[in-house]
């Protein structure tokens, strides 16, 4: 197991061929089948990208809303334009095109409007729904409080009321898969003593709108996922509460496996303040997923604790024990709300940093080869190039650092890993030493907010990397900017340089 560093958040992660795209918001990266992280397109603005016709589409623009280019993956890693899909960059976000219609989500008046595609766009009706989701070629909206489907002249076929509530903290909490809709009614947690009620889990089916069994649970629902068959087993539902695993059938909600939880919940204590007062009872909020080669438990940094969110559990698929607990590296954390993935063979489970003062900065995902575990096998923190850094006085009051950095040109992935690491690094100093809106121990009050950063490496490879360095400069001052981080001095912005030296 591998645990790759990503430079920003992971929305979303889509395969093709033996590549992995890799779902940002301000660059576009892809993962090879060796694990190297490479970029392909490393600029100031704003990236989406979307399955379209089959294939990954990555959109670049001024912002999230106004995409100005779309380009589609080339055989070598190279990108190509493709102008053909720029009308369609919002497809899947905001927009969905079904039986000659586009149906567009207006964000300012919270409706959706719906253009006849044959008759040059003119605005056929206004439809009282907000998110428009295509499901096995049908048209579904997302209302928050229900889910309907209308036919194809856009009547409505079937309206449920389910509410789409976050109220445990993890994010799927209502999801399509196969013909199914899958969603949790929760109940929230009661002001009184007595122990946190169950949730119910329901399984819908997405041709008639009925409900085809419902299951409620002695605890909270802490993670929902749906495995789809295939030849060794069928469809299933896997649950994760604080106490245990289950795993039922996804078309008739019959109990398959159901196991006990590794953080053993039922030792813990409810929680009051000095006063007397109940706070509620301490929870896991840890998650239950699987690849259908292992099952794996991961906890969760929320709620009332970080228990657990450092370890991983393996399980097999009949629910014995095979591994555990796995030690994240340190300054990661597991989160529940984060999406796992099963793509060409291998497994990704997105990561952050474990630290509040670094959640702006620290991001990655864990890569691992199902068919290679074995017990012993640990989590590797990707190494990198050489780095140090070096802390510089220039007198009683102003301070700044450098970041001394070795490329190392014989790796297949030298000016890739030599950018990333950069702006990796540059971004933690400034979050460790810098002020800023979370509480941050090791702030310099001293520091001037200048952060130089030094490469030894050979001339041509700094002309492989001088453009990328010039614009790495520009983004970690604008990634500060918004991020809200100065100088530890309060006094000054983060002031980002770079020299190279010739070795």
């Amino acid at each position: 197991m591998k645990l790759v560093l990503s430079i920003e958040f992971i929305n979303d992660l889509y395969s093709s061929g033996f590549t992995i795209h890799a779902d940002g918001a301000e660059h576009y990266a892809v993962i090879d089948y060796l694990d190297n992280y490479k970029i392909l397109k490393y600029d100031i603005g704003s990236y989406f990208i979307n399955m379209l016709d089959g294939s990954p589409v990555i959109f670049f623009g001024v912002d999230r809303y106004n995409y100005e280019k779309s380009y589609l993956l080339g055989s070598n890693n190279n990108l190509i334009e493709a102008p053909e899909f720029l009308p369609r960059s919002s497809e899947g976000y905001t927009n969905v095109f079904f039986q000659g219609y586009r149906v567009f989500k207006d964000r300012k008046n919270r409706q959706c409007i719906v253009y006849n595609m044959n008759s040059s766009e003119e605005e056929v009706k206004k439809l009282p729904y907000r998110i428009p989701t295509l499901v096995n070629r049908k048209l579904y909206f997302d209302n928050f409080s229900s889910i309907t489907e209308v036919d194809s002249q856009l009547n409505e076929r079937w309206k449920l009321e389910c509410d789409d509530s976050q109220s445990t903290g993890f994010g799927r909490s209502r999801f399509f898969a196969d013909n199914l809709l899958i969603y949790v009614s929760f109940f929230e947690e009661p002001s009184s003593l007595s122990p946190w009620p169950g949730d119910t889990v329901n399984a819908v089916c997405l041709d008639t709108g009925k409900t085809l069994w419902s299951t409620t649970f002695d605890d909270p629902v802490m993670s929902v996922m749906h495995h789809s068959a295939s030849s060794q087993s069928e469809a299933a539902i896997y649950i994760g509460t604080d106490k245990h695993c289950i795993v039922l059938n996804a078309e008739t909600g019959k109990q398959r496996l159901k196991f006990a939880s590794p953080y053993n919940v039922m030792d813990m204590k409810p929680i009051f303040l000095d006063d007397g007062s109940y706070q509620g009872e301490l929870r896991s909020e840890s998650r239950v997923w699987t690849d259908g080669h292992f099952i794996y438990f991961t906890g969760n940094s929320g709620g009332w604790s970080h228990y657990g969110a450092d370890q991983l559990h393996l399980y097999r698929m009949d629910g014995s024990y095979f591994s555990g607990p796995i030690q994240i590296p340190p300054a990661y954390r597991f989160d529940a709300v984060k999406q796992c993935f099963h793509l060409n063979g291998k497994s990704y489970i997105p990561v952050s940093s474990a630290s509040q003062a670094f959640n702006l900065v620290d991001f990655g995902v864990i890569i691992i080869d199902p068919l290679t575990l074995t017990p012993e096998s640990d989590i590797e923190l990707e190494k990198g190039p050489v780095r140090e850094i070096v802390h510089r006085v220039h007198d009683k009051k102003t301070e700044s650092y450098q970041l001394q950095i070795i490329a190392d040109e014989s790796a297949d992935n030298a000016r890739d890993d030599l950018i990333r690491f950069s702006e990796i690094e540059i971004k933690r100093i400034a979050a460790r030493f810098g002020d800023q809106r979370w509480t941050n121990e090791e702030k310099n009050r001293k520091f001037n907010g200048e952060i130089e950063l030094v490469i030894t490496g050979s001339d041509k490879m700094k002309q492989e990397c001088h453009a990328m360095l010039d614009i790495l400069v520009e983004r970690v001052h604008l990634w500060a900017e918004e991020s809200e981080i100065d100088a530890g001095n309060r006094k000054e912005p983060i002031k980002v340089s770079w020299q190279w030296i010739e070795g």
